[in-house]
This record gives structure tokens, C-alpha cells and sequence, in this order.
């Protein structure tokens, strides 16, 4: 009987590893199947800005998905203000800025707000005006 039992408590084991393992994984694994998306919301404004240059601040930006160093160090920046690292700040910010739709101006327009640090943040500020960047050129 403890014979048949052994080979039992070995699948269970592998199994309670495997479910570790695909709850611990990398966040850089969970992500990668989204970032045709976020390449998609990037595309979608970069268009949208071209489209109504007369009416936004050229200044105010989005960054690439994939300049994972910008979206690592912002994420840090701006820790407070979600719960994750910077891959989910990332997929938050892609989230936020996709469900806005069409309606980019408030994120991109002249009435947009940007914030480099943390401290600047006022309470009543939207989370995609975290998400976004001030070209110097």
C-alpha cells in the first residue's frame, strides 16, 4: 500500500511546485504576451497626436513599451502610487490610457498635467498623468 502511495505524494509535490512556480514567475513572462497590446495603445496615441498636434502640448508624451529602463525607473519613481513592480506600473499605465479611448486630451492636451516626482502628485490627479513624459527637445 505504501508502495502505490509514494508515486501520489510525487505528482502532488510537482504540482504544488508548478503552481508556485506560475504564481512567482517573472513579471516579465506574465507581460510579454501584452505587449502587442501596449504596442497597439502606443501606436493609437502617436496617431491621435499627429491627428490634433494644433490642440495638444507637444511636449507631453507617452513612452515606448519597450524602453523597459524609462518604465523601470518611473515605476520606482511613483511606487506609492500602485501595488506591484514596474511591469505592473507599466500594464497599469497602458490600462489607464487604453480605457480613455479617445478621449486623449485630458492626458495629452493642453490642460494636461505631468509630475517627475512623486512628491508632486496632488490627491486629485488621474493615474495616466503618471504614465506620461516631458520631451526637453
Amino acid at each position: 500500500m505504501l508502495k502505490k502511495l509514494v508515486p501520489l505524494g510525487g505528482v502532488a509535490f510537482a504540482s504544488t511546485i508548478a503552481g508556485i512556480y506560475a504564481l512567482t514567475r517573472p513579471n516579465e513572462e506574465r507581460y510579454k504576451s501584452k505587449m502587442p497590446s501596449y504596442k497597439e495603445v502606443f501606436e493609437h496615441v502617436q496617431k491621435w497626436r499627429a491627428d490634433t498636434r494644433h490642440s495638444v502640448d507637444i511636449d507631453i508624451d507617452m513612452r515606448n513599451p519597450e524602453d523597459s529602463a524609462w518604465w523601470s525607473e518611473r515605476g520606482k519613481e511613483f511606487k506609492k502610487f500602485y501595488k506591484g513592480d514596474w511591469q505592473d506600473f507599466r500594464d497599469k499605465c497602458f490600462s489607464e490610457i487604453k480605457a480613455a479611448g479617445t478621449n486623449l486630451n485630458s492626458i495629452f492636451g493642453d490642460s494636461a498635467s505631468f509630475y517627475s516626482k512623486a512628491e508632486e502628485v496632488p490627491p486629485s490627479s488621474s493615474f495616466s498623468s503618471l504614465c506620461v513624459y516631458r520631451n526637453s527637445s
